[in-house]
C-alpha cells in the first residue's frame, strides 16, 4: 500500500473486520494484535447498532490518517443502512491524535452488508489492514453498541 492513497486505511473505521448479529469488543496484547470477544444479544438483528472506534494515531501519521478518514466517511455514507456518523478528536500530551468515530447503522444486517462492501473495496485496492496498522503504529479499540434505553 502506498502511504499517499487515502482510500485504504480509513475503510477500517466504518467497518473494521468481522461483524455479525453479536456485539463485539476488542482487546489485544499489542497495538495490532486484536482479540474479539463475543457477547450474544437479543433483538440485535433489527435494532439500531452503533459502531464506536477509539483510535490512537501517532503525530507523524496524522495527515495520512485525516485524508483517509475523510474518504471513509464519504464511502460509508453511501452504503445501505447507514444512519449517521460523528468524529471527535483531541491531541494528547505527546502530540498523538486520539480519535473517536461513531457510526449508526439500522441493524446488524446493515453492518454485515457494509462489511462486505468494505472488504470488496479492500480487495480492489490491494489493502492489508494489519500491515497498515503496523506501518502507521495506530491502535484501535472497537465495539458495536445498542441504545441502552431500548
Amino acid at each position: 500500500m502506498k502511504s499517499t492513497n487515502p482510500i485504504n486505511l480509513i475503510l477500517l473505521l466504518g467497518i473494521f473486520t468481522t461483524f455479525s448479529a453479536n456485539i463485539y469488543s476488542q482487546k489485544g496484547n499489542s497495538k495490532t494484535d486484536v482479540k474479539m470477544e463475543i457477547f450474544q444479544t437479543k433483538k440485535s438483528d433489527t435494532m439500531e447498532q452503533i459502531l464506536i472506534d477509539k483510535l490512537i494515531v501517532p503525530a507523524k501519521a496524522k495527515q495520512e490518517f485525516t485524508e483517509m478518514l475523510n474518504f471513509n466517511r464519504n464511502f460509508i455514507k453511501k452504503l445501505p443502512g447507514f444512519i449517521e456518523d460523528k468524529v471527535y478528536e483531541r491531541t494528547d500530551e505527546d502530540g498523538n491524535l486520539i480519535c473517536i468515530t461513531v457510526a449508526a447503522w439500522e441493524s446488524t444486517d446493515a453492518i454485515k452488508k457494509a462489511k462486505e462492501a468494505v472488504q470488496a473495496e479492500y480487495q480492489k485496492q490491494g489493502f492489508n489492514l494489519q500491515d497498515t496498522l503496523k506501518r502507521l503504529n495506530i491502535t484501535i479499540d472497537r465495539g458495536i453498541y445498542k441504545n441502552a434505553e431500548n
